[in-house]
């Protein structure tokens, strides 16, 4: 929770990003919630190995950052800080681009997080089914060890990543000029 405050929010936010830790901390922990349960024998498939989860976490994710950002500068000026960027000649081309990197910053949130969880338990279990002998089973049992492990530090890395890069979209949101 330290690390994650100290190292993480406040580079990005200040001390103005200590309001928010809660739903930072939240994301951060549901995630990793989520991508260890699947490594349970016999629960099934990780939660974050389905579209569903990670879409409704981006969209938690899109609408926080945006009404945080509302909220905190008004609604004009957090219009004008993230669309109206350039010259005004190219006011209209810059709206749509701004406006499509919004919808972006979400879908790969989701994506990213969906990939990787899908990508582990892939190769896991592509692995373990190689084993057909005593010999190959003694490879690929170890091989599959340490794949577990190296999935459990995915697991952590996809919940940092996601909390991150949430973090990052919460700090500009805040703070539209920098």
């Amino acid at each position: 929770l330290l690390f994650i405050r100290d190292n993480v929010v406040r580079p990005f936010m200040g001390k103005d990003g200590d309001q928010y830790l809660w739903i930072i901390w939240t994301f951060f922990f549901f995630i990793l919630f989520c991508n260890l349960l699947g490594m349970i024998p016999l629960i099934g498939a990780t939660p974050t190995a389905g579209m569903s989860v990670n879409a409704a976490l981006a969209a938690i994710s899109f609408l926080i950052y945006h009404s945080v950002g509302i909220k905190k500068n008004g609604f004009l000026h957090y219009l004008k800080a993230n669309f109206l960027v350039g010259p005004w000649p190219l006011w209209p081309l810059m709206i749509l681009i701004e406006a499509m990197g919004h919808v972006i910053k979400p879908c790969a949130l989701a994506i990213r997080l969906l990939a990787n969880m899908v990508a582990g338990h892939l190769l896991l279990g592509v692995i373990l089914s190689l084993s057909t002998s005593v010999v190959i089973s003694l490879i690929t049992g170890s091989a599959g060890v340490a794949l577990t492990f190296l999935e459990i530090l995915v697991a952590f890395i996809q919940a940092f990543i996601f909390t991150f890069l949430t973090t990052v979209f919460l700090g500009m949101a805040i703070h539209p000029d920098h």
